[in-house]
């Protein structure tokens, strides 16, 4: 029914921890890796996928030294199954999440994607093992407009990044091959798999943990995406921008059976409502000199104090809402609704003897 597609490049620590951890979970669909990795450490990585050759339904293709966009296309023209999954190796895509997933769009043709809650967690060695200190949410949503255009826009202004829930097949091999074909950067390889999809279905947001990312110094989005100011002020920008915008006012127009002219209103419209709140947000980030006297008092207290940091931080983990929920503290709880799903990556990253260690010191922003 699904295949799993993993892109990596010259981390095999990373995609080792995570075959372990499909291995012990028992995972039975096909995953398909696409290795861009240098000549020596391919090596390495096909010994590695080797030894799980047992325990897995595991295949490795070389792509050389090219860019995760066309390893990607390589890899989905491989898949033979309906849906399709794509996770970085860094990331834990939860098996119940993907069986949540496909259930949900057998029975419902209107939609082409169906995610979870997803979450960030940071580990001490910003490496593939050691304490878990911290956990936070990584927001996914619903859009469920009848129309293409009104998924489109609500799309673009509630904008999350969701290239890793379970999507029909045929809606990602397109959106991945338009982004080669149009030789897309980045930042817009990275917008269009997120926002193409739903012109063509809805997308649905279903309770319960789908996948747990790790923020590290070596995600390949902080190594590639650019500052938002230096990305938009690059000469190369507004060609981009332009190859971007009419691809998408093309498949409006076909999907809905619009005009050239209304449907590229529609984009613009969209594209802009994007790129002001990505702006304002980044600009109020960086520059901002708004904050309240108590909030700047309250990270200095933070900062001076860790262990009343933590203590609040325990406590809250028992307050309701998702961005408490999402606390490591709360997912340590056999009580959480997440819990049975969080512990086998728990255990995968930190080992079994340290199960009990409860740190969560990443500061709150």
């Amino acid at each position: 029914m699904l295949t799993l597609v993993i892109p990596t490049r010259n981390r095999w620590a990373f995609l080792e921890r995570l075959l372990t951890y499909y291995a012990n979970q028992k995972f039975s669909y096909p995953i398909l890796i696409g290795d861009s990795s240098d000549a020596e450490c391919h090596v390495e990585g096909k010994k590695i996928v080797e030894s799980f050759s047992n325990r897995l339904r595991v295949n490795l293709y070389s792509y050389p030294e090219i860019s995760a966009f066309p390893c990607t296309v390589g890899l989905l023209d491989r898949v033979l199954t309906p849906y399709v999954a794509i996770a970085a190796d860094d990331d834990f895509v939860i098996p119940a999440g993907i069986e949540r997933g496909i259930d949900f769009l057998e029975s419902h043709h209107d939609y082409t994607v169906a995610t979870g809650t997803a979450l960030l967690m940071a580990v001490s060695s910003d490496q593939p093992y050691g304490s878990i200190t911290g956990s936070w949410p990584y927001r996914q949503s619903s859009i469920e407009h009848t129309s293409a255009s009104s998924r489109l826009l609500h799309g673009f202004s509630h904008y999350y990044p969701t290239t890793y829930p379970v999507h029909r097949t045929e809606a990602m091999r397109v959106s991945y091959k338009a982004v080669t074909n149009l030789d897309l950067d980045n930042g817009f390889g990275e917008l269009l798999p997120c926002l193409g999809p739903i012109i063509h279905g809805k997308r649905k947001k279903i309770r319960g943990l789908y996948m747990v990312r790790q923020a590290h110094m070596d995600m390949t989005s902080r190594k590639l995406n650019p500052d938002l100011f230096d990305w938009v002020c690059n000469p190369q920008w507004a060609y981009q921008a332009e190859k971007f915008q009419s691809y998408l006012a093309q498949e409006l127009a076909m999907t809905e059976n619009l005009t050239a002219d209304t449907s590229r209103k529609v984009v613009k419209q969209a594209f802009w409502s994007w790129l002001e709140k990505g702006l304002s947000h980044k600009w109020t980030v960086n520059y901002s000199l708004e904050e309240t006297a108590l909030r700047v008092r309250l990270r200095e207290v933070r900062r001076q104090w860790p262990v009343l940091d933590s203590i609040w931080r325990q406590v809250k983990s028992f307050f309701p809402g998702e961005r408490n929920q999402a606390l490591l503290a709360a997912l340590l709880r056999s009580s959480s609704p997440y819990h049975k799903d969080f512990m086998p990556i728990y255990r995968v990253v930190v080992g079994a003897s340290e199960e009990s260690e409860v740190v969560d010191s990443r500061p709150e922003g």
